[in-house]
């Protein structure tokens, strides 16, 4: 049954209201990401120019810091492991050949 020229004139109202709704989701989304002025976050200054900074070297004397111990020394590997192939760029070559 072919479709009617009422039914038609429907879907072209329904689909230039769905282009017009496209058009204009896409320039918002372009007017938001290139011309909207940027707003720079404030960035939190710890030190505030005139004012001294002082550092309390008394606190490094606490006899609590002396109870900490090192940690162990990493050995490298020795030279009886080997790591990695020598060129790790090349494939491996298959073992089976194909005829």
């Amino acid at each position: 049954m072919p479709a009617t020229v009422i039914e038609q004139t429907k879907k072209q109202k329904y689909l230039i209201i769905v282009l017009v709704v496209l058009v204009l989701v896409i320039f918002i989304v372009i007017y938001r990401g290139y011309f909207a002025k940027e707003i720079l976050p404030i960035e939190p200054t710890g030190f505030m120019p005139g004012r001294k900074l002082e550092i309390n070297f008394e606190t490094l004397k606490n006899p609590v810091l002396n109870q900490l111990q090192p940690f162990e020394k990493i050995e490298p590997l020795g030279p009886e492991v080997s790591v990695g192939r020598e060129n790790p760029f090349i494939p491996y070559q298959s073992t089976t050949t194909s005829k």
